[in-house]
């Protein structure tokens, strides 16, 4: 039975946990990363108003527009764009808070986002991006490319949790893990630099590394991290599927 320790999103977290079944790991739940809304209620609420088409690239957006629907009952707002989700996880959350979903990319990446977009025709379009303060540049540079006038907000920015380099260490000295798990590039990021003044390889020496993928894995790998894992689906089944069967193999 393998040692898990996660490290993510506080609801990627939950959701692994679900479909982490108890007779194939022990799981222990540590998450590195908080948010923090950045935009005004007033703000989020014109640049609705102002734009065609919404890409929602994260769940932690969803929440935040929420904020605002539930506030100002102003559920029309995003009922009259055309609303694009990174993935299924993130459509699937749209739809519970009954925002319907136009387009879901084959591969849940930015790059997909653009290759299904030069299909269509965005010249002109006003497209608003919801995302974190810290992401990579290439979907509105892309789109932008393209023709579309691209809004980018800064709706949240990701927090490292208080305490969390105590905790962190804590864990590798109490528990023996087997894997650690990286759900987005920001994960990743705050794991490392949370145990910066540490060796990482030491560290890490003797357990295994998931990523959801490929960017997440990219970065891992900036860090000096070797990736056995990584689905070629990149969702947080998927990803599951893909432990149970690195485990059996091995």
């Amino acid at each position: 039975m393998a040692t898990q320790t996660i490290e993510k999103e506080r609801m990627k977290s939950l959701r692994l946990f679900k479909y982490l079944s108890p007779r194939i790991c022990q799981n222990t739940l540590f998450s590195t990363l908080g948010s923090e809304l950045l935009c005004s209620m007033k703000i989020l609420k014109h640049k609705l108003t102002h734009n065609l088409v919404c890409i929602f690239i994260a769940l932690t957006p969803i929440f935040f527009w929420q904020r605002l629907i539930d506030k100002g009952k102003n559920s029309r707002l995003l009922s009259s764009l055309k609303i694009c989700a990174i993935g299924p996880a993130t459509a699937k959350e749209l739809k519970k808070k009954g925002i319907g979903v136009d387009y879901v990319p084959k591969k849940f990446v930015a790059e997909s986002i653009l290759q299904g977009f030069r299909k269509m025709m965005i010249q002109g379009k006003r497209i608003l991006l919801a995302r974190a303060k810290v992401a990579r540049d290439i979907l509105p540079k892309g789109l932008r490319k393209m023709g579309a006038e691209v809004d980018v907000v800064e709706a949240y920015r990701t927090l490292k949790p208080r305490g969390g380099k105590k905790r962190l260490k804590q864990l590798f000295t109490d528990e023996k893990m087997d894997i650690i798990t990286f759900t987005s590039s920001s994960t990743v990021n705050h794991f490392a630099e949370l145990l910066k003044e540490d060796d990482l390889k030491i560290l890490l020496r003797g357990i295994t590394i998931a990523c959801i993928g490929p960017i997440t894995a990219q970065t891992a790998k900036k860090w000096g991290m070797r990736v056995q894992i990584q689905p070629r689906q990149y969702t947080i089944p998927a990803l599951t599927r893909a432990i149970a069967r690195y485990f059996a193999q091995n």
